[in-house]
């Protein structure tokens, strides 16, 4: 990464402005000083000093909210899918990842941030929360099949964590409904109803946790709150984690 746009995306200048802290001979890297603004550092490894003080790019953490289309992969490392996720931010200056994932032929809500930190903690076992999806099942579901899904269904690598199964109702002979899940495996809900022979026809994630936004279409995105951030952290049944969240104040009110 060049030396003047590590410094804008540390949050404290434009590069334009961190073009001219550089010939002021404000910076120093791995102690030495620079005084050419095209300088290209490792942003993971070199120690950038900015008036005698290390800066990093964990100054400036970014969380969006993202209604991935359908067809989208949500990874940044798939050489071979046609358009992933990270495609719609290229105007960011800051590396961005999915937490989590969403499989290519659903849509919705998915979060997008360069905080490692929150993203471990959104999305580890222990803080795993319920995520919403807006399902079109083929058939209709007998009371029978619904409770199997609300009771937990056997997969191959074991019985599902139970489900909340709400606002189900019929169109057109297929049955539509919400589910909320808790634990994230590969293509989870797909595999539940394939199991009871009511294949997924659609799925739309339409909420993480308690998030919702219900006014966001496919292909657009939104920043969070800091307050949504905090609700989403605070989510958590762990009250201990309750300090983790103020954590990210000062870093989000940079932004």
């Amino acid at each position: 990464m060049r030396l003047n746009k590590f410094i804008a995306s540390c949050g404290i200048c434009s590069r334009r402005k961190a073009d001219d802290l550089i010939q002021l001979g404000k910076i120093k890297v791995n102690g030495v000083l620079i005084n050419t603004p095209g300088v290209n550092i490792d942003e993971e490894s070199d120690i950038v000093e900015y008036d005698g003080k290390k800066i990093n790019l964990e100054r400036i953490k970014i969380v969006y909210l993202f209604s991935k289309p359908y067809g989208v992969t949500s990874t940044n490392f798939d050489l071979h899918a046609e358009k992933t996720v990270s495609d719609y931010f290229d105007f960011c200056e800051y590396r961005l990842f999915p937490v989590g994932r969403l499989d290519k032929e659903s849509t919705g809500l998915i979060l997008m941030t360069n905080d490692g930190k929150l993203a471990q903690q959104l999305s580890h076992p222990s803080g795993e929360k319920y995520k919403t999806y807006l399902v079109l099942s083929k058939g209709i579901l007998t009371h029978q099949e619904i409770n199997l899904l609300r009771h937990g269904i056997l997969l191959e690598e074991g019985l599902t964590i139970p489900a909340k199964i709400d606002k189900v109702k019929i169109e057109k002979g297929n049955t539509k409904f919400e589910i909320s899940i808790r634990e994230g495996k590969n293509r989870q809900i797909r595999r539940m109803l394939d199991k009871i022979n009511h294949p997924v026809l659609e799925l739309r994630r339409v909420a993480i946790g308690k998030l919702r936004d219900e006014n966001l279409k496919d292909g657009e995105f939104r920043k969070l709150s800091l307050r949504e951030i905090n609700e989403l952290l605070m989510e958590k049944k762990d009250e201990s984690k309750r300090h983790s969240s103020m954590d990210y104040e000062e870093n989000y009110k940079r932004k």
